[in-house]
């Protein structure tokens, strides 16, 4: 074997290791990009939540007083569709996140000690705007349910 095609291969090997440890960081930097981007979509609901709260409160509160015009309850109808589905948003976030969870698509360590108060917050919360979602049977948000099941569940 000549000197060049000893050069060669060895050039060869050290691309084929460069291009493994390329993969390897770009694996790690995909997984932080889509953890923030779970965090950032799930922010960006919730504070929509929090507007529409903010939003329907007067009304709402006029409603239990008899005092609510006809205006007012076209509003509030309005508001209570626009609340209901900031509400169905804001769980989609989680949903989307538990699934990614269980899939192992995102470090499963740091994604319970970051969301492990939250899910159990939503699942267990007496708010019948929120509780409504989770009834065993018929809710869509299985992955929520799976993760909180996974982690609270007192008889592992």
């Amino acid at each position: 074997m000549s000197l060049f095609e000893i050069l060669t291969i060895i050039i060869s090997l050290a691309a084929f290791v460069c291009s493994i440890i390329a993969i390897i960081l770009a694996n790690k930097s995909s997984t932080s990009s889509n953890e923030i981007a779970l965090r950032s979509f799930i922010e960006q609901t919730r504070n929509n939540y929090v507007s529409q709260a903010a939003m329907i409160a007067p009304l709402i509160s006029k409603e239990s007083n008899n005092s609510l015009s006809s205006e007012d309850r076209s509003t509030l109808t309005i508001l209570r569709s626009n609340f209901k589905a900031s509400v169905e948003s804001w769980l989609n976030a989680y949903e989307e996140a538990c699934a990614k969870y269980l899939d192992k698509k995102t470090d499963r360590v740091r994604f319970k000690k970051q969301y492990r108060e939250e899910i159990k917050a939503l699942v267990e919360s007496k708010d019948s705007c929120i509780s409504c979602f989770f009834d065993p049977i018929k809710s869509r948000y299985k992955a929520i349910l799976k993760v909180y099941k996974e982690w609270e569940d007192l008889e592992k």
